[in-house]
């Protein structure tokens, strides 16, 4: 029987000749293959080069791959330009690509299952039975219900599923996503969810941005007391990041917002701050404020790519405030343009697997009818926010237009659209001098 090869350089020179030949073949080896898929080592180095390049939102061509291995200071190390300039004539077309990439996957799971058949030899030589048993587990899960092309089977969804249910009926699990710090919010969502894109939006003056605050601060809190380790990236394209860092600490703190705007402080707020600091870096350590004006949603997802690689830590949310100061591809009418956005942003949330929350302006409809109360319809620019979210909601105090209610300082938040889940009201209590919020009676 002939042996076959456990690699094939030629196949892996194809591959790399058409990431570098178009955009959508880049696309497709950045989804589906990865540097140990490669056997050459200039072959893999070069890869890493085109997925770094690519991720940031560049086509990959010899310029741009070039730099990006100078700067790694590994372009003489896989035989400089010329070995560029030579693989990227490997082949004419890329109409074959799928095929490369075909060969690549087999010949890198031919390794894999040799290397895993190697470590069974030793164990069953000089292991015991039950670390035997372990290993011969692992190299049938090697490509056991292996997704292809994103296709995934469903048994392994419905296990998942079931898992997760069994683990929250015995109290294991009770929220399946980002806790918000909010206990109702939650009991009602199960947490924002990951590849979510998630629209909080209202009518100036509502709290939207100290709101959009709570969550981080509750969010950060709820991670670092679980152990979890991941950053978030609060980009803010309207106040600037001394702002946001004053109120954070104002409600962290108790302290009257206005004193932070002002810098008035008593001894008994410099006793608090002193006491408190600890704390607030403990809790907000893995939170990053970025205040970039006019930011697009590449921005914001090269920032983060960037954030997420330097930190070597994955991104656990990621805030915008707000959607209709972002920029936008201008091809077409504005509506066109934040439709665009509203896309890019739900890819984001997709492609860094966390809850992208933004932040939204109303249109003034609401302002024109009795029940002030916002409707999806009042979402402004653009249908395809609504389409694009797996979850609206809307903030509305009613004192802000009704002086003399009975509900003063409270808030409700009215989740309007909820993909997989119910839509409702849930009650918060507002607290102005701070410009925070919490549960209703209950805190956080």
């Amino acid at each position: 029987m002939k042996e076959i090869m456990l690699y094939d350089l030629e196949a892996e020179q194809a591959v790399l000749c058409c990431m570098l030949m178009d955009k959508d073949s880049a696309q497709l080896g950045v989804e589906m293959l990865n540097g140990e898929d490669f056997q050459g080592m200039s072959n893999r180095k070069l890869f890493e080069a085109i997925k770094t390049v690519a991720e940031r939102g560049i086509a990959p061509d010899l310029v741009t791959v070039k730099s990006c291995l100078e700067n790694k200071g590994q372009l003489s190390t896989i035989g400089g330009m010329r070995f560029i300039a030579e693989t990227a004539i490997a082949v004419p077309t890329s109409a074959h690509m799928k095929s490369y990439v075909n060969i690549l996957i087999e010949k890198s799971q031919r390794r894999k299952y040799l290397e895993r058949a190697e470590k069974i030899k030793d164990a069953v030589l000089y292991a015991e039975y039950d670390a035997l048993l372990t290993e011969v587990d692992s190299i049938q899960k090697i490509n056991k219900n292996k997704a292809v092309d994103g296709l995934t089977p469903v048994v392994d969804i419905v296990d998942d599923i079931l898992k997760h249910a069994i683990e929250r009926k015995e109290g294991k699990a009770e929220i399946t996503g980002l806790k918000t710090g909010f206990t109702d919010l939650d009991a009602y969502t199960g947490g924002f969810q990951n590849n979510n894109l998630v629209i909080l939006a209202a009518r100036p003056a509502m709290g939207k941005t100290a709101f959009a605050l709570d969550i981080v601060r509750g969010a950060a809190r709820k991670m670092q007391r679980s152990g979890i380790q991941k950053n978030i990236a609060v980009f803010s394209l309207e106040m600037s990041k001394e702002q946001l860092a004053k109120r954070l600490c104002s409600a962290e703190l108790k302290i009257s917002n206005d004193k932070f705007k002002f810098l008035d402080f008593d001894s008994n707020d410099i006793e608090k701050m002193l006491s408190g600091i600890d704390t607030i870096e403990e809790n907000c350590a893995k939170i990053y404020i970025d205040d970039t004006p006019g930011a697009s949603a590449r921005d914001i997802f090269t920032k983060c790519h960037a954030l997420k690689t330097k930190s070597s830590l994955d991104m656990g949310l990621i805030v915008i405030d707000y959607l209709q100061l972002m920029s936008g591809e201008k091809t077409g009418t504005r509506e066109q343009e934040v439709s665009g956005i509203s896309r890019e942003l739900k890819g984001i949330a997709k492609k860094f697997n966390c809850p992208v929350l933004t932040l939204s302006q109303l249109s003034r409809t609401c302002e024109t009818r009795p029940n002030h109360r916002p409707m999806l319809s009042d979402l402004r620019e653009s249908g395809a926010i609504e389409q694009d979210a797996d979850m609206v909601m809307f903030l509305y105090r009613d004192e802000y237009y009704n002086p003399d209610t009975e509900k003063e300082n409270t808030a409700e938040l009215i989740i309007a659209k909820h993909r997989d889940g119910a839509v409702g009201t849930v009650q918060l209590s507002f607290i102005k001098n701070q410009t925070t919020f919490k549960d209703l009676e209950r805190g956080y």
